[in-house]
């Protein structure tokens, strides 16, 4: 009997060997993430649904960033017109984060309001019928500087050198 170790409390797992007296238990955690890898074509367009939601609360935050807005405000937006749409669950915690914030994409939203020129980082994604998803945004708010695009080319070649490396990887 195969068992996933890391999702089984310890009531539950005495009860297991309770019921399944001598018989060998092995942890399966590993053999199952490696088929759960593997979708057919309507885990396919569940996740493809999935990541419409995500982009259209991108949309919708885009909508709504303005100057004097809060990063908590945006993401009020965000989730209640998904909510709109039928998601009833993030995937996790939405982030927006601002100005010098948006350099960590694992800050904490507040009520800081958000200022002309500053990057404005969003972070959500979508449990729809149990698969979930995650997009990661970053915008200016209004111009962006010199300094800002110049920043930009750099990080979007680097992220098209990385992703080169991992198509070789996966190829």
């Amino acid at each position: 009997m195969a068992i996933e170790k890391e999702d089984l409390n310890v009531v539950r797992y005495e009860t297991v060997i309770k019921e399944l007296n001598g018989t060998d238990i092995v942890d399966g955690q590993l053999m199952l993430n490696e088929l759960r890898l593997i979708k057919d074509q309507k885990e396919m367009g569940i996740l493809k649904e999935a990541a419409q939601f995500a982009d259209f609360g991108i949309e919708t935050a885009l909508k709504h960033i303005q100057e004097g807005k809060t990063e908590l405000e945006i993401i009020a937006e965000i989730e209640y017109a998904l909510k709109k749409e039928g998601i009833r669950n993030m995937s996790f915690d939405t982030t927006v984060l601002a100005g010098k914030k948006s350099a960590a994409p694992h800050g904490t939203p507040d009520l800081t309001p958000i200022q002309n020129g500053d990057f404005v980082l969003m972070d959500l994604g979508v449990v729809h019928k149990g698969y979930c998803s995650d997009i990661t945004r970053t915008v200016v708010l209004g111009q962006a500087s010199d300094q800002q695009k110049k920043f930009t080319i750099q990080s979007y070649k680097l992220r098209k050198k990385l992703s080169m490396q991992v198509k070789l990887v996966l190829v």
